[in-house]
């Protein structure tokens, strides 16, 4: 019997990152993205983001790749918010996305970023962030 422990963090925005996204929209998304990572024996751990962009900290089976996960994500997604809010009409995601594994050891800390967005955007713009990031990176 093969074991595998892949979780990962996923970051996509919404097209050309058009700030449109509400706290009530990633309870609505949370609840989404949680049924289709159930329904592909997926664990969701955590969903959240900021105006024009979703975080998704999720484990997936070693026979899910997250290309396909990810259209589903967004496809999906798409359908629900548009059914269920007003001014979704025209409403998608942009194109790609970023997926990065996570040892189980830095789980948490993740997880905990992921749940602390609001925080985060409110003090800095998304492009820092990203940057930051980047210069972290590329140091160790």
């Amino acid at each position: 019997m093969s074991f595998t422990r892949l979780n990962y963090h996923i970051v996509f925005a919404t097209h050309r990152r058009q700030p449109v996204l509400e706290a009530e929209h990633f309870e609505f998304l949370n609840s989404v993205i949680g049924g289709i990572t159930k329904r592909v024996d997926g664990k969701p751990v955590k969903v959240n983001g900021w105006r024009d962009h979703v975080h998704v900290v999720c484990s997936l089976p070693a026979t899910v790749d997250v290309a396909s996960y990810m259209s589903k994500v967004k496809s999906q997604a798409t359908g629900a918010l548009k059914s269920k809010f007003d001014g979704f009409g025209n409403f998608r995601w942009g194109q790609g996305y970023g997926a990065f594994t996570v040892s189980p050891r830095l789980l948490p800390e993740i997880t905990n970023y992921v749940r602390r967005q609001e925080q985060i955007h409110r003090r800095r713009a998304v492009r820092a962030e990203y940057e930051e990031w980047k210069r972290g990176r590329e140091r160790r």
